[in-house]
């Protein structure tokens, strides 16, 4: 998804909070702001290939590059 969160705690704690918070995990609407970002970036993809052909060049670079 394109929003979330995490937590960090002891086991119990978290078990605890996943039994009460359980009606809320699937209940959540998406964020007008995220709603939003994600039309723009499709958006952008529909009308260039420029930044996709970037970010598989860079990625192909980086992976070159830590070996």
């Amino acid at each position: 998804g394109a929003s979330g969160g995490f937590t960090s705690a002891r086991r119990e704690v978290v078990e605890l909070l996943r039994q009460r918070s359980r009606p809320y995990l699937f209940s959540n609407t998406v964020a007008p702001s995220i709603v939003g970002a994600s039309i723009a970036v499709l958006d952008l993809l529909e009308g260039s290939t420029a930044l996709r052909d970037k970010l598989a060049d860079n990625t192909a670079w980086f992976r070159g590059a830590i070996r």
